[in-house]
């Protein structure tokens, strides 16, 4: 890649040395890369807020899970009761 910017940088600037055009490119390059980083950065900050986020809903709808199995068990109880009346010794 290098050779060919090399003999593109040549054509569009004769005049400039071709250590000075190389140094043009890296810069070009590095910035290219610069960006690149700064871009997965922003990827993984978004990733670690959702994860954040995911984890305070996990811990809510495991909450409100356990308070409607204690309910459900609750009513389960009072229904087999109900039917079975063990108070009631009539028989």
């Amino acid at each position: 890649m290098q050779m060919q910017f090399r003999s593109l940088a040549t054509s569009f600037f004769p005049t400039w040395p071709v250590a000075v055009m190389c140094t043009v490119f890296e810069l070009h390059e590095q910035g290219f890369l610069l960006k690149e980083v700064t871009s997965a950065v922003d990827h993984v900050h978004t990733g670690t807020d959702a994860l954040q986020a995911a984890k305070i809903l996990q811990k809510k709808s495991r909450k409100c899970m356990c308070i409607a199995m204690i309910i459900l068990i609750v009513i389960a109880i009072i229904v087999v009761l109900s039917i079975v009346k063990p108070w009631n010794k009539n028989k």
